[in-house]
């Protein structure tokens, strides 16, 4: 192989714009596509019906929310001591937390 011919060997496939280099390009291309393929198919399914759905059928049958049979319930108010942040009157504070 001549010079002249080597020099060209090298300029299409080594380099940026090489051979090599636009195969290995091409194939991260195809990777990525065929991840945003998958995403994109996963998306239509989501959005198309299921047989049930083209049907009038709902997918899923809620279960029914049994009524409550508890009326309303008054408690008694509680008072609780107001803290003034002194911590000297900390423990009488506290003292008047406790419940009777």
């Amino acid at each position: 192989m001549s010079k002249e011919e080597e020099e060209k060997y090298k300029e299409v496939t080594i380099g940026e714009q090489g051979i090599f280099n636009l195969i290995h390009e091409a194939k991260e291309a195809i990777i990525t596509l065929t991840i945003y393929e998958k995403e994109i198919d996963f998306e239509i399914q989501k959005l198309t019906p299921t047989p049930n759905q083209r049907h009038g059928l709902p997918a899923e049958i809620p279960m029914p929310i049994p009524p409550t049979t508890y009326g309303n319930v008054n408690l008694p108010q509680l008072s609780s001591p107001i803290f003034n942040g002194d911590q000297n009157n900390g423990e009488n504070f506290k003292g008047a937390l406790t419940v009777s």
